[in-house]
């Protein structure tokens, strides 16, 4: 029954976020993430925000390519927040935050 639960939790969770953004939490394709990766290779920068982070996929390809840069992963779906937290914490440069990015500085 505690898995029922929080099955249901989770979906209602994604879906209620879903609708709130306007997108879903979908991971990034890898074509995307390459066509990233190169785009900030001409730059080596310091500090990469990820805004709208989903599940980390991104954050963590730009972690690997750029190891001296601080990459900041944004998301204010909880569901993907957590598990992003979870899976990235091998990751000494990336620095995932709970929040709307709209909102912050």
């Amino acid at each position: 029954m505690i898995l029922l639960f929080l099955f249901v939790f989770i979906l209602l969770s994604i879906i209620g976020f879903t609708w709130k953004n306007g997108i879903s939490p979908m991971p990034s394709s890898k074509g995307a993430r390459e066509a990233m990766a190169k785009v900030w290779k001409e730059r080596e920068p310091d500090i990469i925000y990820e805004l709208g982070s989903g599940w980390g996929h991104l954050a963590r390809d730009l972690a690997k390519s750029f190891p001296r840069a601080q990459i900041i992963a944004i998301e204010n779906s909880w569901i993907p927040y957590l598990v992003s937290k979870l899976w990235l914490w091998p990751y000494r440069n990336i620095m995932v935050r709970y929040g709307n990015f709209m909102e912050m500085d």
